[in-house]
């Protein structure tokens, strides 16, 4: 996705030793060629869900 030189993607990275992985990324893109970068990433399932949030949530 994006919005002028700003640019967001979600992937997910299978591995076969480690399992699966997702990372949100956010680009900055000037005059063709990124110039900044910030990456999140999570294993699926690592990140239990909050107590306060699980009435607002499912698992999938």
């Amino acid at each position: 996705m994006a919005d002028g030189n700003e640019v967001v993607s979600e992937v997910e990275v299978p591995h076969d030793e480690f399992g699966v992985f997702r990372a949100a990324s956010f680009w900055t893109v000037e005059q063709g060629q990124i110039v900044r970068g910030r990456e999140y990433w999570t294993s699926v399932g690592a990140d239990p869900r909050p107590e306060w949030r699980s009435a607002l949530v499912e698992p999938m």
